[in-house]
């Protein structure tokens, strides 16, 4: 949630430098936006006198390598979110099983020895899903955030190539 984006224009202007033959004027620019976009920008920037097929691709790479960066942290959460009602499902089952062994030995008149089975039962149950329901939402949350990025990413990388082969306009 701490990842920016720059300025609207930034693009703009990058392709503007460009225009102008100005290279280094753009890569500063290129170079001084937020992590995320800083590296495909500046890799669009040095390919840029090339053909747009390979700023393109060149760009379509630097997403490809952010994507995993992004994502690294989504897949224990998700395994989280699975495995902690699991958890909580086994815990049900031992206590159980547990209740079952002491009514073996005490039998199903006294209720006391019971109760610890039936606890720990409803208390792992419980667990497994106060951790599992806050994993879910938060994997939902976070998936959703890389697709915005990427989105935004891919975005740039389509405004910046678009204002490489648009024709510059003609001064009246």
């Amino acid at each position: 949630f701490s990842i920016r984006f720059p300025q609207p224009m930034v693009i703009h202007d990058i392709v503007k430098h460009l225009r102008e033959g100005q290279t280094e004027a753009a890569r500063e620019l290129a170079s001084r936006q937020p992590r995320i976009l800083r590296d495909m920008l500046v890799s669009a920037v040095d390919h840029a006198d090339e053909s747009i097929d390979l700023v393109e691709e060149v760009m379509y790479e630097s997403m490809l390598s952010t994507q995993p960066k992004l994502e690294r942290f989504l897949n224990i959460i998700a395994v989280t979110a699975a495995t902690a009602p699991l958890l909580g499902l086994l815990g049900t089952v031992t206590g159980i099983i547990k209740t079952f062994d002491l009514m073996t030995v005490f039998g199903a008149g006294d209720p006391k020895p019971l109760i610890s089975g039936i606890s720990e039962a409803l208390i792992t149950t419980e667990l497994g899903l106060v951790l599992a329901i806050p994993a879910l939402i938060i994997h939902a949350l976070l998936a959703r955030r890389v697709a915005g990025i990427l989105a935004r990413m891919e975005k740039s990388a389509i405004a910046l190539v678009n204002g490489l082969t648009r024709k510059p306009r003609l001064e009246s």
